[in-house]
């Protein structure tokens, strides 16, 4: 067959590759490049083989795998904390007999129903002043009253309730019935001063002159406020600068000190 030996192969005194090209540029003929492929093969040189890497085995099931694990995000049915919920809620309709959103009067009379109707500043418990007291200051006049009470030397004098809370004085709570109020002492330089009184020994005073202001304390117009254009005191009727009347009555004059 020829003198060849491992690649580059020689044959002669030319060489050559396995693929029969030879170094000069020429081929092997078809003959001699079959005899070449049948040497090569037989050869023990021989092109190493490529190694595939085998897949990767799955993983062996893991033995936690099959013990659950509690959701801490999730509620048990199981729990005796846990209550379905009912499947029918129950639904209020509004009606003119019922609305959320307004005071019962039933209800606001059940609260003060110890305090007596012929008292004339039960407007004072009202909701629809909460939030006119929490601000203002309202003017009342004491009644007679009967002796042994600080009150009985201030007939006829005004008073006025305390802000924030007209139920509140400094050193606590009044008793039930009673308005926290503040007025100026008849004794010498002792300025105003702070107590409690009966609400049926006080009541609204109401404005005299124009530009007072006042607040309506009965009616559909309760907790308003407005300013007086015409307000006598002989007269039974005040005028707003708005135009409206209002029975004297019903109306409470504000004080000076506000919040």
């Amino acid at each position: 067959m020829g003198p060849w030996s491992a690649g580059p192969y020689h044959t002669g005194y030319y060489a050559y590759s396995e693929t029969g090209e030879l170094i000069n540029g020429g081929r092997l003929s078809a003959a001699q490049l079959k005899i070449f492929i049948q040497m090569l093969r037989q050869s023990y040189i021989q092109r190493p083989t490529r190694a595939r890497t085998p897949p990767p085995s799955p993983p062996p099931p893991s033995q936690s795998a099959s013990v659950p694990h509690p959701d801490p995000w999730s509620l048990d049915p199981s729990n005796e904390l846990f209550e379905e919920a009912p499947s029918i809620v129950p639904v209020i309709q509004v009606t003119l007999e019922y609305d959320p959103w307004r005071v019962n009067p039933d209800d606001e009379g059940e609260k003060h129903s110890d305090i007596p109707d012929s008292s004339s500043t039960r407007f004072l418990c009202s909701s629809r002043l909460s939030s006119l007291l929490a601000r203002c200051q309202l003017v009342l006049r004491v009644l007679p009253a009967p002796s042994g009470t600080w009150y009985q030397n201030y007939y006829d004098r005004l008073v006025r309730t305390r802000v924030p809370d007209p139920f509140l004085l400094t050193s606590g709570p009044v008793a039930h019935g009673n308005v926290a109020v503040t007025y100026i002492s008849r004794m010498r330089n002792t300025g105003q001063k702070e107590d409690e009184i009966p609400m049926c020994y006080i009541s609204a005073e109401p404005p005299t002159g124009s530009g007072k202001r006042f607040v309506v304390i009965c009616g559909d117009d309760m907790g308003t406020v407005y300013i007086t254009k015409v307000a006598k005191r002989n007269e039974a009727v005040i005028t707003t600068k708005e135009g409206k009347k209002f029975p004297r009555a019903h109306t409470c004059l504000l004080g000076d000190g506000t919040m």
